[in-house]
């Protein structure tokens, strides 16, 4: 019992702590520019490794003993879980711990319920592969599955309970699941943490740029939109990891309704489709509009002026100006317009990332929150 709450103490922490100390650069900016924290922890998972460090260096102040009574091998046991999970959430590890993860789920006799496993005949027993007991008609790709494959054959598709490192796999899934939580979240907090990643991700990009280093590819503000950067992001890093996620709702795990939030994240990038889908309508009738203004009068003979069929129209730089600043032109949007819209203060507002009055842009920053993106 008391190594189950170690295991969750544990959880618990690292999910509050997984991006203390973080000052908004990410680890392509700390080894392109040198940084000292790049040369402490030899370019691997920087920032990650840095979170680590503050988290168990407060953990060892006297007024933060949390543990009064507890062995040192249970307190490294405690330890080395807290780091391996906030390590897993290094982007850098995504697509191939999901990728393991999406195996493990394709696995019939995994479950994470042992009574269910023990119930259905399966045993928590991990026997090894002695040599001659794996049947000759076995190929090397069975052989290299190991024990678990060993247990398959032995128990006949009956389930089998999962071991620790298998349980430490779901853990360290869900913990990524978790660090870009917001995806999941509802609507407006889910816009609102997105736009206080994107300005984050601008930030750096200045950076980068004063100091000659590469710019992020969603670190430029030029022609940036935010409507496309968001759907990327949910339809090829956050919903696959959802959708596997969810899959732990099955009999044999006895999930906690991950699929609600699953869910969430789909009607989050059905809302941001909308919106580029509308933004698209918008520029499109702006570029028409501007078409119409500089267009030689053909009406006349008709008894209708162009300037009386404008008058019945929003005018384009009005149009230009109600757009927000998360609904960016594209590059290739800007070149359509006409030269008087483009250089329009309201329209240099849109194209650069801001509105046009500084002060209506300010968002907290990543600090606000000790678990950023976790609990979104």
């Amino acid at each position: 019992p008391f190594a189950k709450e170690l295991n969750q103490v544990a959880l618990g922490i690292a999910a509050l702590a997984h991006d203390v100390g973080h000052f908004g650069l990410n680890n392509t900016y700390l080894r392109n520019s040198l940084h000292p924290l790049a040369i402490t922890y030899n370019d691997l998972s920087i920032m990650e490794n840095l979170h680590c460090t503050v988290t168990l260096s407060i953990l060892q102040r006297p007024e933060c003993q949390i543990f009064p009574v507890v062995s040192r091998s249970q307190y490294l046991a405690f330890r080395k879980l807290v780091i391996d999970m906030i390590l897993a959430t290094d982007i850098k590890t995504h697509f191939g711990a999901l990728s393991d993860f999406r195996l493990r789920l394709s696995d019939p006799t995994f479950s994470l319920m042992w009574e269910l496993a023990r119930s259905s005949g399966g045993t928590s027993k991990q026997p090894t592969a002695e040599k001659g007991r794996i049947p000759s008609n076995s190929s090397p790709r069975q052989e290299e599955m190991g024990p678990r494959h060993w247990q398959r054959l032995r128990s006949w598709q009956k389930l089998v309970p999962a071991n620790e490192d298998e349980v430490n796999q779901v853990r360290m899934t869900l913990i990524r699941a978790a660090d870009i939580g917001h995806s999941a979240k509802a609507w407006n907090l889910h816009m609102d943490w997105s736009k206080r990643i994107t300005e984050e991700f601008h930030a750096q990009g200045d950076l980068e740029f004063k100091m000659g280093l590469p710019v992020g590819p969603f670190n430029s503000r030029e022609g940036f939109v935010m409507s496309s950067s968001q759907i990327g992001f949910l339809t090829f890093v956050a919903i696959p990891l959802w959708v596997e996620v969810a899959r732990l709702d099955q009999p044999q795990h006895r999930g906690a309704n991950f699929k609600a939030v699953h869910d969430i994240a789909q009607n989050n990038l059905k809302s941001w489709q909308r919106l580029e889908e509308s933004q698209k309508q918008k520029d499109f009738f702006v570029m028409n509009a501007t078409s119409e203004a500089t267009a030689p009068d053909h009406d006349k003979d008709e008894g209708v002026s162009s300037k009386e069929t404008m008058n019945t129209l929003p005018e384009a730089d009005e149009v230009a100006r109600s757009a927000t600043w998360s609904n960016t032109p594209t590059a290739g949007q800007v070149r359509h317009l006409s030269p008087s819209l483009r250089h329009s203060n309201s329209f240099v507002g849109v194209v650069s990332g801001y509105p046009s009055r500084p002060e209506a842009s300010t968002f907290g920053s990543r600090s606000s929150s000790s678990c950023q993106m976790l609990a979104g």
